[in-house]
Protein backbone atom coordinates (compact mmCIF):
# COMPACT_ATOMS: atom_id res chain seq x y z
CA UNK A 1 0.00 0.00 0.00
CA UNK A 2 1.09 3.68 -0.55
CA UNK A 3 2.28 5.36 1.95
CA UNK A 4 2.70 2.83 4.78
CA UNK A 5 5.55 1.62 6.88
CA UNK A 6 6.58 -1.78 6.37
CA UNK A 7 9.03 -4.40 8.86
CA UNK A 8 10.97 -7.22 7.45
CA UNK A 9 14.08 -9.32 8.88
CA UNK A 10 15.60 -12.73 7.42
CA UNK A 11 14.89 -15.49 8.48
CA UNK A 12 17.66 -18.89 8.12
CA UNK A 13 16.51 -22.21 9.73
CA UNK A 14 19.64 -25.44 9.19
CA UNK A 15 19.35 -28.54 11.68
CA UNK A 16 21.33 -26.52 14.16
CA UNK A 17 18.50 -24.06 14.76
CA UNK A 18 16.79 -21.11 13.79
CA UNK A 19 17.83 -17.77 13.30
CA UNK A 20 16.65 -14.66 12.72
CA UNK A 21 17.92 -10.71 11.58
CA UNK A 22 17.06 -7.50 13.21
CA UNK A 23 13.96 -5.83 12.25
CA UNK A 24 14.24 -3.19 9.70
CA UNK A 25 11.89 -1.13 8.29
CA UNK A 26 11.09 1.20 4.95
CA UNK A 27 7.87 3.47 3.84
CA UNK A 28 6.58 3.47 0.42
CA UNK A 29 5.77 6.32 -1.53
CA UNK A 30 2.57 8.15 -1.43
CA UNK A 31 0.44 7.54 -4.69
CA UNK A 32 1.53 10.11 -6.87
CA UNK A 33 4.48 12.90 -6.39
CA UNK A 34 7.38 14.04 -7.68
CA UNK A 35 9.49 11.44 -9.45
CA UNK A 36 12.34 9.63 -8.27
CA UNK A 37 15.64 10.10 -10.55
CA UNK A 38 18.92 7.85 -10.18
CA UNK A 39 22.04 8.16 -11.94
CA UNK A 40 23.52 4.93 -12.90
CA UNK A 41 27.09 4.32 -14.44
CA UNK A 42 27.49 4.95 -18.30
CA UNK A 43 27.97 1.85 -20.76
CA UNK A 44 29.46 0.99 -23.91
CA UNK A 45 32.63 3.87 -23.68
CA UNK A 46 34.01 4.30 -26.74
CA UNK A 47 36.21 6.83 -28.36
CA UNK A 48 33.59 9.34 -29.69
CA UNK A 49 29.92 7.77 -28.26
CA UNK A 50 28.50 6.67 -25.04
CA UNK A 51 25.29 5.42 -23.56
CA UNK A 52 23.99 7.08 -20.37
CA UNK A 53 22.05 4.99 -17.94
CA UNK A 54 19.75 5.91 -15.36
CA UNK A 55 16.67 4.26 -12.76
CA UNK A 56 13.23 6.42 -12.82
CA UNK A 57 10.37 5.97 -11.29
CA UNK A 58 7.69 8.77 -12.55
CA UNK A 59 6.14 8.25 -9.15
CA UNK A 60 2.27 7.75 -10.90
CA UNK A 61 2.24 10.94 -12.89
CA UNK A 62 3.60 11.25 -16.62
CA UNK A 63 7.02 12.42 -16.91
CA UNK A 64 9.64 13.58 -18.78
CA UNK A 65 13.17 12.34 -18.62
CA UNK A 66 16.35 13.46 -19.80
CA UNK A 67 20.33 13.67 -19.53
CA UNK A 68 22.49 16.59 -19.07
CA UNK A 69 26.20 16.09 -19.90
CA UNK A 70 29.37 17.77 -20.92
CA UNK A 71 32.90 18.11 -19.52
CA UNK A 72 32.26 19.90 -16.22
CA UNK A 73 29.42 20.01 -13.98
CA UNK A 74 27.82 23.10 -15.62
CA UNK A 75 26.96 20.21 -18.29
CA UNK A 76 26.07 22.35 -20.84
CA UNK A 77 24.22 19.35 -23.31
CA UNK A 78 21.15 17.81 -22.97
CA UNK A 79 19.94 14.63 -24.70
CA UNK A 80 15.91 14.05 -26.35
CA UNK A 81 13.29 14.05 -23.36
CA UNK A 82 11.71 10.73 -22.68
CA UNK A 83 8.15 10.00 -21.56
CA UNK A 84 7.42 7.77 -19.06
CA UNK A 85 4.61 6.70 -16.34
CA UNK A 86 4.10 4.53 -13.73
CA UNK A 87 4.99 3.51 -10.29
CA UNK A 88 7.73 1.21 -10.35
CA UNK A 89 11.46 1.73 -11.59
CA UNK A 90 11.92 2.12 -14.97
CA UNK A 91 16.11 1.70 -17.07
CA UNK A 92 16.23 4.93 -18.72
CA UNK A 93 18.94 4.54 -21.59
CA UNK A 94 20.39 7.42 -24.22
CA UNK A 95 23.36 7.49 -26.66
CA UNK A 96 25.35 10.23 -27.35
CA UNK A 97 28.15 10.77 -29.61
CA UNK A 98 30.35 13.35 -31.20
CA UNK A 99 32.20 13.28 -28.24
CA UNK A 100 36.05 14.10 -28.09
CA UNK A 101 38.17 10.86 -27.34
CA UNK A 102 40.14 10.82 -24.44
CA UNK A 103 37.87 13.08 -22.28
CA UNK A 104 36.32 13.06 -18.99
CA UNK A 105 32.26 13.55 -18.82
CA UNK A 106 30.03 14.67 -16.17
CA UNK A 107 26.27 13.56 -16.88
CA UNK A 108 23.17 13.21 -14.75
CA UNK A 109 19.69 12.30 -15.25
CA UNK A 110 16.67 14.48 -14.76
CA UNK A 111 12.73 13.77 -14.42
CA UNK A 112 10.50 16.30 -13.84
CA UNK A 113 6.59 15.88 -13.56
CA UNK A 114 3.51 17.79 -12.35
CA UNK A 115 4.58 17.72 -8.40
CA UNK A 116 7.94 18.40 -9.60
CA UNK A 117 12.15 17.86 -11.11
CA UNK A 118 14.49 15.68 -9.54
CA UNK A 119 18.07 15.06 -10.72
CA UNK A 120 19.76 12.18 -9.74
CA UNK A 121 23.84 12.49 -8.60
CA UNK A 122 26.75 13.60 -11.28
CA UNK A 123 28.56 11.02 -12.54
CA UNK A 124 31.58 10.54 -14.47
CA UNK A 125 33.01 8.73 -17.62
CA UNK A 126 36.61 9.01 -19.74
CA UNK A 127 36.05 7.96 -23.39
CA UNK A 128 38.68 5.76 -25.00
CA UNK A 129 41.78 7.44 -26.87
CA UNK A 130 40.97 7.29 -30.78
CA UNK A 131 42.63 3.93 -31.38
CA UNK A 132 43.79 1.47 -29.53
CA UNK A 133 43.37 -2.37 -28.93
CA UNK A 134 40.07 -3.58 -29.40
CA UNK A 135 37.44 -3.71 -26.37
CA UNK A 136 35.33 -7.14 -26.45
CA UNK A 137 32.41 -8.85 -24.21
CA UNK A 138 31.77 -12.43 -24.90
CA UNK A 139 27.71 -12.24 -24.86
CA UNK A 140 25.14 -15.37 -24.74
CA UNK A 141 24.53 -18.18 -26.90
CA UNK A 142 21.90 -18.76 -29.00
CA UNK A 143 19.54 -20.48 -31.01
CA UNK A 144 20.98 -23.55 -29.22
CA UNK A 145 20.12 -27.22 -30.34
CA UNK A 146 20.60 -30.48 -30.15
CA UNK A 147 23.99 -30.03 -32.75
CA UNK A 148 24.41 -26.19 -33.59
CA UNK A 149 24.46 -22.79 -31.94
CA UNK A 150 24.92 -19.42 -32.58
CA UNK A 151 27.99 -17.94 -30.55
CA UNK A 152 27.70 -13.74 -29.80
CA UNK A 153 29.47 -11.15 -29.04
CA UNK A 154 30.21 -7.27 -28.78
CA UNK A 155 33.25 -5.26 -30.09
CA UNK A 156 34.54 -2.22 -30.65
CA UNK A 157 37.43 -1.99 -33.05
CA UNK A 158 38.88 1.22 -31.68
CA UNK A 159 39.80 2.84 -34.61
CA UNK A 160 41.73 0.27 -36.12
CA UNK A 161 41.09 -2.85 -38.46
CA UNK A 162 40.15 -5.83 -36.30
CA UNK A 163 39.36 -9.51 -37.00
CA UNK A 164 37.38 -10.97 -34.69
CA UNK A 165 36.59 -14.82 -34.20
CA UNK A 166 35.02 -17.16 -31.52
CA UNK A 167 37.34 -20.07 -29.80
CA UNK A 168 35.18 -22.86 -28.69
CA UNK A 169 35.03 -26.43 -27.35
CA UNK A 170 34.63 -28.29 -24.68
CA UNK A 171 37.23 -27.22 -22.26
CA UNK A 172 38.52 -24.28 -21.79
CA UNK A 173 41.38 -24.99 -23.98
CA UNK A 174 38.97 -24.45 -26.90
CA UNK A 175 40.53 -25.77 -30.02
CA UNK A 176 38.01 -24.54 -32.60
CA UNK A 177 38.01 -21.28 -33.89
CA UNK A 178 35.09 -19.76 -36.19
CA UNK A 179 35.92 -18.02 -39.45
CA UNK A 180 37.74 -14.54 -38.76
CA UNK A 181 35.57 -11.22 -39.77
CA UNK A 182 36.91 -7.70 -40.22
CA UNK A 183 35.76 -5.04 -38.44
CA UNK A 184 36.51 -1.34 -38.20
CA UNK A 185 35.30 1.69 -36.95
CA UNK A 186 35.11 3.22 -32.96
CA UNK A 187 31.24 1.93 -31.93
CA UNK A 188 29.87 -1.49 -30.32
CA UNK A 189 28.73 -3.31 -32.43
CA UNK A 190 27.46 -7.51 -32.13
CA UNK A 191 29.45 -9.98 -33.60
CA UNK A 192 27.93 -13.23 -34.56
CA UNK A 193 28.92 -16.48 -35.40
CA UNK A 194 27.34 -20.07 -36.19
CA UNK A 195 28.71 -23.40 -34.94
CA UNK A 196 27.61 -26.78 -36.08
CA UNK A 197 28.16 -30.52 -35.23
CA UNK A 198 27.99 -30.36 -31.93
CA UNK A 199 27.49 -33.48 -29.26
CA UNK A 200 24.06 -33.58 -27.84
CA UNK A 201 23.93 -33.09 -23.94
CA UNK A 202 27.43 -31.55 -24.21
CA UNK A 203 28.69 -28.36 -22.45
CA UNK A 204 30.66 -25.88 -24.28
CA UNK A 205 32.93 -23.27 -23.38
CA UNK A 206 33.41 -19.97 -25.28
CA UNK A 207 35.03 -16.83 -26.18
CA UNK A 208 35.56 -13.85 -28.06
CA UNK A 209 38.24 -12.80 -29.41
CA UNK A 210 39.96 -9.70 -31.12
CA UNK A 211 43.02 -8.35 -33.01
CA UNK A 212 44.34 -5.31 -34.55
CA UNK A 213 47.19 -2.95 -34.56
CA UNK A 214 47.46 -2.25 -31.32
CA UNK A 215 47.29 -6.03 -29.64
CA UNK A 216 44.45 -8.70 -28.85
CA UNK A 217 41.61 -8.99 -26.51
CA UNK A 218 39.66 -11.86 -25.27
CA UNK A 219 36.58 -12.03 -23.62
CA UNK A 220 35.64 -13.82 -20.52
CA UNK A 221 34.81 -17.33 -20.80
CA UNK A 222 30.71 -18.40 -21.10
CA UNK A 223 29.33 -21.87 -21.32
CA UNK A 224 26.03 -23.50 -23.25
CA UNK A 225 24.75 -27.13 -23.13
CA UNK A 226 22.81 -28.75 -26.09
CA UNK A 227 20.15 -30.44 -25.09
Amino acid sequence: MASTTYHFRIVATNSAGTRMGGDRTFTTLSTTGAPVALTNPATLIASFSATLNGLVDPHGLTTSVHFQYGPTTSYGLTTAPLSRSGNTYLNIGSGISSLSASTTYHFRVVASNSSGTNMGSDKTFTTLAATGAPVVTTGSATNVTSSSATLNGSLDPHGLMTTVSFQWGTTTSYGHTTAMQSQTGNTYRNIAASISSLTTHTTYHFRIVATNSAGSRMGSDRTFTTP
